[in-house]
């Protein structure tokens, strides 16, 4: 009846295979053990229908599920040929070696989930500014940019520009409302723009968006503030109001990342390694372990 099953599988058009293992019960084994019905066996071991189900709601209905469905039973017939031939054929040594792996990656998993729900359920993720400068002033020397970083604004304007005159004027500006004003400009013709010069970023990232080579970026920093540049397309302005080089003790803003992550990990650890006192206080406080 199996092996029925399987042929008539291979040759059945899609919507045959649906209706095949949607309707299981009339062409399918019992499970004498009450676990559903039978899908394919390899040697003493079944697939069973509920299976299938289990991972079929995560793919599309329909064709797809179809195919789906017949290539997760021939890999599984696969898989367990495989997995028999293998274990017929290694060494009783080799069978104990990877027994005792598979234990140890269960131990593993268990204890990750356990500790990854414990995370989720008690580490404190709330870190104020406050906790961020506790890290970053005692260690100041120690955060050297790897990279040129700026301050910048930078606007891309698809050609032809109106009223470029009034638009240098107001990207030279730092008054509040000329700033205002270039960021309706910007909105009504700019294909991409950034306004925000109190954020550092980095050099090279600004570089990729305007066409034009730097060779030296020390001294193109060094000795520009205002850049105009131009393709086939558009017209590109670049206004530096910051810039610090590699090698130079980085501002906290642009670590506040790399410093929060620092952080979040040491509480992690913490909590962790106090979860593991615990747990071993009480069991040797309980006489759950004996040590021989």
């Amino acid at each position: 009846m199996i092996l029925r099953l399987r042929l008539l599988v291979g040759r059945a058009p899609l919507l045959v295979l649906v209706f095949l293992f949607v309707s299981f019960s009339s062409c399918t084994l019992k499970s004498p053990s009450g676990q559903g019905e039978i899908v394919a066996t390899v040697y003493a071991e079944h697939l069973y229908k509920s299976d299938i189900e289990r991972d079929l709601s995560k793919v599309l209905r329909g064709e797809d599920s179809s195919i789906y469905v017949k290539n997760y039973i021939d890999n599984w017939v696969k898989e367990r040929l495989m997995l028999n031939k293998a274990m017929l054929n290694l060494k009783q040594d080799e069978e104990i070696d990877i027994d005792r792996k598979l234990n140890d990656y269960k131990t593993s998993l268990i204890i990750y989930a356990y500790k990854k729900e414990l995370l989720r359920q008690q580490l404190d993720t709330a870190i104020s500014f406050d906790d961020i400068l506790g890290v970053y002033e005692p260690n100041k020397k120690n955060f050297r940019l790897k990279n040129n970083i700026v301050r910048m604004l930078y606007i891309k304007v698809r050609k032809p520009v109106n009223g470029v005159r009034e638009f240098r004027r107001l990207i030279a500006s730092d008054n509040e409302e000329d700033r205002t004003s270039l960021s309706d400009y910007c909105q009504e013709y700019s294909t991409s723009f950034s306004l925000n010069d109190s954020n550092w970023v980095d050099f090279d990232q600004v570089i990729e968006k305007i066409p034009m080579e730097v060779v030296n970026q020390e001294s193109f920093l060094r000795s520009k503030t205002y850049i105009e540049v131009e393709d086939s397309l558009s017209l590109y302005f670049l206004r530096i109001t910051a810039y610090l080089l590699k090698d130079d003790i980085s501002p906290v803003q642009y670590q506040v990342g790399n410093i929060r992550s620092t952080i979040l990990n040491k509480r992690k650890l913490g909590l962790m390694r106090k979860l593991e006192r615990n747990i071993y206080q009480d069991a040797k406080t309980n006489g759950d372990f004996t040590l021989y």
